[in-house]
């Protein structure tokens, strides 16, 4: 007995390919749309959390602006700028970034134990400071709001630019050691370099070795930061609003901006 048999035609085999190579396309034009979209969202993400990180190291930074250095400082930051105060801001005119320079005692290092006119001699940590380029290593000791140049080092004795206060020396009798605590004191400026790609908000204080390349000296704290810009909202600038500007440019070209601000109360007084 002969069954009889069909078969597919060469059209209907041709539609079948057809309508397989638009669902793949369909498919793959999906697959590549939420790539897109999941590039665009990691980017976004990325720079808005490196943002809100660097947003968290300044606030930290200006809230101890002063503390022990008092208002006025008189020291210079690593290019050997005066800074004249314990927060100073640069204003390059917006939309140019602005730049930020905090003084505060950043490291607690010794305890005094003897002073004699100009000259500290410390219980430990004099290794910790270095003359360097053009003086640009301070000391400040608890209970006084002042900055001391040093002039001099050799071992524990620091040879200062004035004399500070005889009775530091001994200001905690019943220890050992007695005196007051001593601060390495740092200028330190953030930046945002717009030569980099991507563009990149910078730190650097002025305790920094000098080196034939600056560049290599900056601890780099976000990148995709555009702009900086500084002001102070209240007339005893006791208020600092910070504003980040990031921005990423998506896969297909389009820029993505965010905006972080801070207000911030400087602790240690009026500036």
């Amino acid at each position: 007995m002969r069954h009889h048999e069909t078969g597919v035609t060469l059209i209907e085999l041709m539609i079948v390919l057809l309508i397989s190579a638009l669902l793949t396309a369909a498919i793959y034009a999906a697959f590549i749309s939420q790539q897109k979209s999941y590039a665009i969202q990691t980017g976004v993400t990325d720079m808005q959390q490196n943002a809100r990180a660097a947003l968290t190291l300044m606030e930290r930074d200006l809230r101890m602006a002063g503390f022990c250095v008092g208002d006025t400082v008189n020291v210079v930051d690593y290019w050997g700028n005066n800074v004249p105060n314990a927060i100073t801001i640069t204003d390059n005119t917006s939309p140019t970034p602005d730049q930020i320079t905090v003084v505060y005692a950043a490291q607690q290092v010794s305890t005094v134990t003897n002073i004699v006119g100009n000259t500290v001699t410390l219980d430990s940590g004099g290794d910790q400071f270095d003359t360097g380029d053009d003086n640009r290593q301070y000391i400040a000791f608890e209970t006084e709001r002042t900055v001391y140049t040093i002039t001099g080092i050799n071992d524990n004795d620091l040879t200062l630019n004035s004399s500070p206060p005889v009775h530091l020396a001994d200001l905690r009798p019943t220890e050992t050691p007695s005196g007051a605590q001593a601060y390495l004191i740092k200028a330190i400026t953030y930046q945002v370099d717009l030569t980099k790609t991507p563009p990149t908000l910078e730190r650097v204080d002025s305790t920094d070795t000098i080196d034939p390349d600056p560049d290599d000296l900056w601890d780099d704290i976000a990148g995709y930061v555009t702009n900086l810009q500084a002001a102070w909202v209240d007339t005893n600038n006791t208020l600092l609003q910070v504003t980040l500007t990031s921005t990423f440019a998506d896969p297909e070209g389009t820029a993505r901006t965010r905006e972080h601000q801070a207000v911030i109360d400087i602790r240690n007084s009026g500036l």
